[in-house]
């Protein structure tokens, strides 16, 4: 529960990044395209790589932790899901037989949520990097390529 209300937050603030970067994009181009002017070229172009360096890391936050949560959502949802296993095979006895006016199915079901939750988690994950991750490249680029257009 708490992995998947990490991979949530971090969705949301990559979401209100990127909303705050559109709306401050052309101050950002203009204040890098300020530090590069009356620069020598291969000057220009360090200034110009050591700036872009450094947004890609700060666009890059929360990468490394969707990796994370993509790879330990599944797992716990698999630890519960045994463990509801043992549970309910501790229950049927060593006879495995089931008790009088019980029912399997409901059980199964409970067993198999940490599961589905689980594959859950690793997809919203897995959305939030990737989105993050094209929306970052694409920004890196169309920066570069501003700037190197001047």
């Amino acid at each position: 529960m708490l992995l998947s209300i990490s991979v949530l937050a971090a969705g949301v603030d990559r979401a209100m990044h990127w909303y705050r970067w559109r709306r401050q994009a052309d101050e950002q181009v203009s204040t890098l395209r300020t530090r590069m002017q009356g620069l020598e070229s291969e000057q220009a172009r360090r200034v110009m790589n050591h700036e872009l360096r450094r947004l890609d890391h700060r666009f890059s936050r929360w990468e490394a932790s969707m990796d994370l949560a993509m790879v330990l959502g599944p797992l716990l949802g698999l630890l519960s899901t045994v463990l509801g296993l043992t549970n309910l095979l501790q229950a049927l006895g060593p006879e495995m037989l089931l008790p009088r006016g019980e029912s399997l199915i409901g059980d199964y079901g409970r067993m198999l949520i940490g599961t589905a939750l689980g594959i859950v988690v690793a997809v919203v994950a897995l959305l939030v990097q990737r989105l993050n991750r094209m929306q970052r490249r694409s920004v890196i680029f169309s920066l570069r390529d501003s700037c190197l257009s001047d």
